[in-house]
């Protein structure tokens, strides 16, 4: 993690901000279907390789306590899936991708 110091209204405050990025092997589940007409129209869960991109955010608030933003950003390849046009989905689709994104907001708390 790597800090900046700044000085805002007299005060010395220290703000933390990570850049990470990652490969690993999630599981994963999808499923799109349209609940009017009761039709599936992908389906998929097992384990598959991704990329993954972070960033965050920590400013000091109090001693002891401190805001927190995270983004995420998850991307899988190469899945294979389920798929149909009506019914169940019977036909087998490749090479779909998948993007994720989360933003995590919290307040860090010292309990020492």
């Amino acid at each position: 993690m790597r800090r900046v110091a700044a000085v805002l209204a007299g005060h010395f405050v220290i703000c933390g901000l990570a850049v990470a990025a990652a490969q690993d092997l999630p599981y994963t589940q999808s499923r799109i279907n349209d609940a009017s007409l009761g039709t599936t129209f992908l389906q998929n869960s097992g384990w598959h390789f991704a990329y993954q991109g972070f960033a965050g955010l920590e400013i000091p608030v109090a001693r002891g306590a401190a805001l927190q933003a995270t983004y995420r950003w998850m991307h899988t390849d190469n899945v294979t899936a389920k798929c149909g046009a009506a019914g169940a989905p019977t036909l087998t689709c490749t090479n779909i991708g998948f993007d994720d994104q989360s933003v995590d907001l919290g307040l860090k708390i010292d309990l020492q």
